[in-house]
């Protein structure tokens, strides 16, 4: 087959000016998503568990959404991954277990599993990965846009928790350290933050110009009926 010279135009080239914080902040998330943080996330349920089963989270229903989220719930390293063995599983599903016992450690033979209506607000732990949480939010827009949406996310999850359960989240520094303070006031409303861990840059994926700090942050679901917020 032949082509005639004729049937092709001179291409229009179009300049468009882009500011540079945009386009870091392109380079930002394209980073995010084409780095691994498996590595980090098994890293961070290995410090995690000790805690929460100190705090006797060890028998109840576990909750559990995100990147990586079988490792975070303490899948050990070797073990199927959650894509293995749950078919059209993606990314942002919410799946659900009973919690692992106190004398697992890491915990071997996990099986997560789709979340039934049924377990929405009886939940004793949540874990929540929520998507950037260590992406460098360079333009006052996106900032905004990134703790709006984290916000969002912690909102939601706080109502599969029963009075008293806990959530724990990996989130955007962006939602403590924010000018905007709504975000916080609103959640405080509903739960009450009894911990944070500030990660630093790199914690999470070896990308020091790409990424920002984050944290990990532990909410305690409060009692409507006796719950005041601040």
């Amino acid at each position: 087959m032949a082509f005639e010279e004729d049937e092709f135009e001179e291409p229009t080239v179009e300049v468009v000016q882009a500011d540079p914080d945009m386009l870091l902040e392109v380079l930002a998330k394209n980073k995010h998503y084409g780095t691994p943080a498996t590595d980090a996330h098994r890293n961070i349920a290995a410090q995690l568990w000790p805690h929460l089963k100190a705090l006797e989270y060890t028998t109840g229903r576990l909750l559990a959404i995100g990147s990586d989220i079988d490792l975070l719930a303490g899948a050990p390293p070797g073990s199927p991954r959650v894509a293995d063995y749950l078919d059209g599983y993606e990314v942002g599903d919410t799946l659900a277990t009973d919690l692992p016992g106190a004398g697992q450690s890491p915990h071997h033979g996990l099986r997560l599993r789709p979340a039934l209506d049924d377990d929405i607000g009886r939940a004793d732990l949540v874990l929540a990965n929520i998507p950037l949480a260590d992406t460098r939010a360079l333009t006052r827009e996106n900032k905004i846009d990134v703790t709006l949406a984290h916000h969002q996310v912690i909102r939601d999850t706080l109502d599969w928790l029963r009075p008293g359960g806990l959530l724990v989240t990996l989130a955007h520094r962006q939602l403590l350290d924010g000018t905007d303070a709504q975000p916080r006031r609103s959640i405080a409303r509903h739960a009450d933050l009894i911990a944070a861990a500030r990660l630093p840059a790199s914690a999470l994926r070896k990308a020091p110009c790409w990424t920002a700090p984050s944290i990990c942050s532990c909410y305690d679901a409060a009692n409507p009926a006796t719950h005041r917020a601040a």
